[in-house]
């Protein structure tokens, strides 16, 4: 079967004025051929739509780059620019993906941000979900933390059995439990966040979101109509509050990603 290659790569910087400013847009454009142009499809609807997914790529990071002002671009650190780029080759089809590593490209190409740019958020992007990315936007964005809770039912010989942990109901987009408490380890695992339950928000009316889920409320319909029956270990349902919030590392790295 014939292969089909990608071989037309975008160029960067074309429109700026400064002599350096065209040099930096080159070596990008040279390091973006060399990591993608040796990739071979062998099927022409995969050809096609990773054509398209590359073009994007390319003018999602030309926008990112036409955002900082000539005299504060310097030349792409290869030590960030080389692995973002052959990283994001496995990443290519996800837009929230693409987006973060074309805004790390420009971070590190930008006077005013490169310090910040971690060589760490290469591998730190790598393992991240949509969801995961999508939750630590959420997360970053809020001023004091957001709430977050465990849902429990007490055992009538005392102590209590956790239904579900990392129960995070300010994104709207995701409502399964477990993929969510899933998305919440992760994040905790790579330091962008912490979540404690020995401590909460003031503000109680941040917690009316659990009392209003419909999961929470069939948990307690369900021990409350079982509970003092023979043989039905439950005495009751709640849920207990907790707080997330960013941590240095996670506000740093959505400063440079987001």
């Amino acid at each position: 079967m014939e292969s089909f290659s990608i071989i037309k790569c975008p160029q960067f910087l074309e429109n700026a004025i400064s002599p350096p400013a065209k040099e930096i847009g080159t070596t990008v454009a040279n390091v973006f051929h060399l990591v993608f142009s040796p990739i071979n499809y062998n099927v022409e609807k995969l050809r096609i739509k990773q054509a398209e997914n590359l073009k994007m790529y390319g003018s999602e990071i030309e926008k990112e780059l036409s955002k900082i002002p000539e005299e504060k671009l310097i030349e792409p650190p290869i030590s960030i620019i080389g692995p973002a780029l052959e990283a994001s080759k496995f990443y290519i089809d996800e837009k929230e993906m693409r987006e973060m590593f074309s805004k790390l490209i420009a971070s590190s190409m930008n006077m005013d941000t490169s310090s910040k740019a971690h060589h760490s958020f290469v591998e730190i992007i790598k393992q991240l979900s949509p969801m995961d990315a999508s939750n630590l936007k959420i997360i970053s964005n809020s001023k004091g933390g957001l709430p977050i809770a465990e849902y429990k039912i007490n055992v009538n010989t005392g102590g209590s059995n956790t239904i579900f942990t990392h129960v995070f109901l300010s994104n709207p987009i995701y409502d399964n439990k477990d993929e969510i408490a899933a998305s919440i380890s992760n994040l905790i695992r790579l330091g962008l966040i912490s979540v404690t339950y020995s401590s909460y928000l003031i503000n109680p009316e941040l917690y009316s979101i659990f009392d209003n889920d419909l999961i929470y409320k069939n948990i307690v319909k369900e021990v409350n109509t079982l509970a003092g029956k023979l043989n039905y270990p439950y005495t009751s349902a709640e849920y207990q509050k907790g707080v997330t919030i960013i941590t240095p590392l996670g506000k740093t790295f959505s400063t440079i990603c987001f």
